[in-house]
């Protein structure tokens, strides 16, 4: 069981790795006691897809992308995504194929067609389907 990655120290501008500038680096220490992990990101990436292929690249728990999200957006000083109140942050983190199809077949399973059912979703964030229901109903 990985270590949360919120044990990322801040390192000073960004930095080289494997021949290729980024705009950011920093170390993540686990807490394994297999040394740090670095990861990097250029301004412009998108902070779910770094999220993600950082989990991927060093075999983590895609749970944690969320919160690698977060870190990256606080340390590149982008604002969270926002629901269309303006109210909270909603999760820029979006399920694998096969769970988007269990969370849609869940909505449909209520009278709501697919299309329907998939913009709910995605207005939620994907964050869950009791979310999607609540703009729904």
């Amino acid at each position: 069981d990985a270590a949360s990655p919120a044990a990322v120290r801040q390192a000073v501008g960004g930095g080289v790795s494997m021949g290729q500038g980024y705009d950011f680096q920093f170390p993540v220490d686990l807490g394994t006691g297999d040394g740090e992990l670095q990861i990097q990101w250029n301004n412009g990436d998108d902070p779910t897809d770094v999220a993600t292929r950082f989990c991927l690249t060093n075999r983590l728990p895609t749970g944690h992308v969320n919160e690698i999200v977060q870190f990256i957006q606080q340390a590149s000083g982008q604002a969270p995504a926002q629901d269309s109140s303006g109210g909270t942050p909603i999760p820029t983190n979006i399920p694998a194929p096969s769970v988007q199809a269990d969370m849609i077949a869940q909505i449909t399973a209520l009278g709501v067609d697919e299309a329907r059912a998939r913009d709910a979703l995605d207005r939620a964030g994907w964050a869950s389907v009791e979310a999607a229901v609540h703009l729904l109903f």
